[in-house]
């Protein structure tokens, strides 16, 4: 749910329960999107770093054959 973290970063709520509001869902259940969307940026960032992919608009992102 794209919505989650936009909400937590880009166009903040003053907290997490104030954004799970407008977003209409369960606190828990917020929190566990938003868990999940930034173990992805960071599984992303780590991709990034380590070289098996490259970031978007840097031409071809796909990982890279072994």
């Amino acid at each position: 749910m794209r919505a989650v973290p936009h909400r937590t970063y880009v166009r903040a709520a003053p907290t997490q329960e104030a954004a799970a509001e407008v977003l209409d869902l369960p606190l828990s259940t917020y929190d566990r999107h938003l868990a999940k969307a930034l173990e992805q940026v960071t599984d992303l960032l780590w991709t990034v770093e380590i070289g098996d992919v490259r970031p978007p608009g840097r031409g071809d992102h796909r990982r890279r054959p072994p």
